[in-house]
């Protein structure tokens, strides 16, 4: 039983327009804008972003303390014509006295995972108790339907207090080959990323993979530790397993039972394979199989498997 996606569709692009996007670090987040009718109209949307300190590297060095450099990097998530799209600026600085260049990244990921990247060149300096900023900004590249996009325009914001304080940015840009947002449909969720996947789902997955031969699949799926053990003796660490992948043509799986304790999931089958190992065909009667799957960060890992199926 494969796993299927949804197909991408529906997908069309819009002739060159004026997109507006002001990134409000800090500040209340405003109700999104609808796409304008044709022809293009400026598209404004206001969001609340967050600034990740655990990857924030600021120095203070001169002998008086007036010189600063360092990286910052900004997260938000906003909704563009109603569909989540997530936003990261990351930026460099040098400022002496609260003045000098700011440099960096802006990058906004659609619901798919496509993503469209910007280089902006910036000047900071100060205004009133807090600073301004004003530069450039440049489509550097996109992936997927974002591919094709070009253009650019201005950044501008600033601060209305000392460093530390909330920060607005505006970016303006002129776009030419956007696709409309909610064009783009969002990637499925793999199964191996669905903490409440049951066994047999990610039995199929694994498979699957296995009849495709999908080594880089299959080294990413299996956990570090995993071992399988077959009724005839003989058993396969990971590195073992990939180097030397049974040959699967087909498989039914029935009568599962499986439990969960923590992290772990087990599950108990009746399997009927066609399967050959190192050569050697074993038999398409139902067999018992038993897995062992662990929740770790980036989804489902197989640890252990048990095929209690006999050569011919």
């Amino acid at each position: 039983m494969p796993l299927i996606t949804r197909p991408r569709t529906g997908l069309s692009r819009r002739p060159a327009a004026t997109l507006l996007v002001a990134l409000a670090i800090g500040a209340a987040a405003g109700a999104p804008a609808a796409l304008a009718a044709e022809p293009a109209m400026p598209l404004s949307i206001t969001f609340q972003g967050q600034t990740d300190a655990r990857q924030n590297h600021i120095h203070v060095v001169g002998a008086d303390g007036s010189l600063t450099y360092g990286t910052i990097r900004l997260t938000s998530s906003f909704q563009l014509a109603g569909v989540p799209v997530d936003a990261e600026v990351i930026g460099t600085s040098f400022y002496a006295d609260g003045t000098g260049p700011f440099t960096g990244a802006l990058t906004l990921t659609y619901p798919n995972g496509d993503e469209l990247g910007f280089r902006f060149d910036a000047i900071v300096q100060p205004a009133g108790a807090g600073t301004a900023v004003l530069g450039s900004v440049q489509v550097y590249g996109g992936t997927g339907v974002l591919a094709g996009v070009t253009g650019g325009g201005m950044m501008s914001g600033g601060r209305s207090g000392p460093l530390g304080t909330p920060v607005d940015y505006a970016f303006t840009f002129d776009l030419a080959g956007l696709p409309e947002p909610s064009a783009v449909e969002p990637a499925a969720m793999s199964v191996t990323a669905d903490p409440d996947a049951t066994g047999l789902e990610l039995m199929t997955v694994y498979a699957d993979q296995l009849i495709a031969k999908d080594v880089g699949a299959l080294t990413v799926l299996l956990g570090d530790g995993f071992l399988i053990q077959r009724t005839d003796g003989s058993r396969a660490t990971k590195a073992d397993y990939l180097a030397k992948l049974p040959d699967l043509t087909a498989f039914t799986y029935a009568d599962a039972i499986e439990t969960r304790s923590g992290d772990l999931l087990v599950v108990a089958m009746q399997t009927t394979a066609e399967l050959i190992v190192e050569g050697q065909p074993y038999k398409a009667d139902p067999a018992p199989m038993l897995a062992t799957w662990e929740w770790q960060p980036d989804g489902w890992h197989l640890v252990a498997q048990s095929n209690f199926n006999l050569p011919r």
